[in-house]
């Protein structure tokens, strides 16, 4: 859809919801393992291309848990898995993105110990892999759009509690 708009065939450009419904689309390919391999470079190429291509839009809360979904249902459980699902997290930290969606998508991936890892600190992180909200650097969320029923610290703590 890019290299069409870029081109001029489409005046339509792709945007975050582009990206990530492509990322999304990967994410559920689980027949077999060639095709669970080329959906891993469809998705992790469709990611890339929104990271650098910010005039068309760049990835939100929802483009990274999508992102957390795909490798965690491409990859099978290692250390490499765990290592690309830290980094994705990593962006997700530094963008302000950080929203319970992204959270629930770790915890339901990671052990303990790996969420652990990927926090960089076992104090954000309880014995049975919760990963305690209220205590989450404000910067993780910093361009977060509160939602209309509340801030989004109300809206974590709600959930933590």
């Amino acid at each position: 859809m890019r290299k069409m708009h870029d081109s001029g065939a489409i005046s339509a450009a792709p945007n975050t919801h582009c990206y990530t419904g492509v990322i999304n689309s990967c994410a559920y390919c689980l027949d077999d393992e060639l095709e669970k391999k080329d959906a891993l470079k469809i998705a992790l190429a469709t990611y890339k291309e929104s990271e650098r291509t910010s005039e068309h839009g760049r990835p939100n809360h929802v483009t990274y848990a999508t992102m957390l979904a795909a490798l965690n249902n491409l990859l099978d459980p290692s250390p490499e898995r765990t290592a690309a699902m830290g980094s994705i997290f990593k962006r997700c930290c530094i963008t302000g993105q950080v929203d319970s969606m992204v959270l629930r998508r770790l915890e339901t991936s990671l052990s303990p110990s790996e969420l652990q890892e990927v926090l960089c600190t076992e104090d954000l992180v309880t014995p049975e892999g919760e990963i305690k909200r209220g205590a989450l650097p404000v910067d993780w969320q910093s361009n977060l759009r509160l939602r209309s029923t509340g801030s989004l610290k109300a809206s974590l703590d709600g959930i933590a509690a």
